[in-house]
């Protein structure tokens, strides 16, 4: 993991924001955090595709994502001076790729961080808003050429929780040595879901 001083206090990059946890990774608590705001980012790799993690969190302990996808075996063509070996097929994505959720006639907006913890992947835990508690979890694939980002909905409430969830799909085309590339991004998500007082939903954006 590396960090980044940009928009930061420098003296930051001497502070410990990390413990282990039981689970023998490590968390960065927010609930007493006034360091803020802070940024830094998570890299991690599956067989046949990386990504590039990078989380802002501000004052507010609201955080702004953004994923770095990086496909290292397959290579595009370059009009710079790159060198063929770096020149392979990456891009960025914020969160304006995620479907519009929401709860009852309202938007849902995840709202303040709770915690991040990290254990080959990681997880952003949000703190519970409207009865529910959401789980935001980013991995590679280990064994397809797929990023995966997983939301778990948690219905924290006395009651039933009737939720909408909007449709999410991005075809991106480029040509690259090995013919043309297509990229593509979806969800598996229901577009309207009932959540039971203590139970869950999961669903996936790839």
């Amino acid at each position: 993991m590396s960090s980044s001083a940009t928009g930061q206090d420098l003296s930051q990059q001497n502070e410990i924001f990390w413990q282990i946890n039981a689970q023998q990774g490590i968390t960065w608590d927010l609930t007493k955090e006034s360091r803020l705001p802070h940024d830094d980012n998570f890299e991690m790799s599956g067989s046949m595709v990386s990504g590039i993690i990078s989380y802002n969190v501000n004052k507010a302990k609201e955080v702004e994502i953004t994923r770095d996808i990086i496909f290292p075996q397959l290579r595009k063509y370059s009009k710079s001076n790159e060198s063929m070996y770096r020149a392979y097929l990456r891009s960025q994505y914020t969160d304006d790729i995620l479907p519009v959720i929401s709860l009852g006639e309202k938007k849902y907006e995840t709202g303040q961080l709770d915690s991040i913890r990290i254990k080959g992947k990681i997880s952003f835990y949000f703190k519970q808003r409207d009865g529910i508690q959401v789980t935001r979890t980013f991995l590679p694939s280990m064994d397809k050429r797929c990023f995966v980002e997983k939301w778990t909905m948690v219905n924290k409430d006395t009651k039933s929780q009737r939720i909408s969830i909007g449709a999410t799909e991005l075809v991106q085309n480029e040509l690259g040595f090995h013919g043309q590339y297509h990229r593509k991004i979806t969800t598996d998500a229901k577009s309207e879901v009932e959540i039971k007082p203590g139970e869950q939903y999961t669903f996936g954006i790839y």
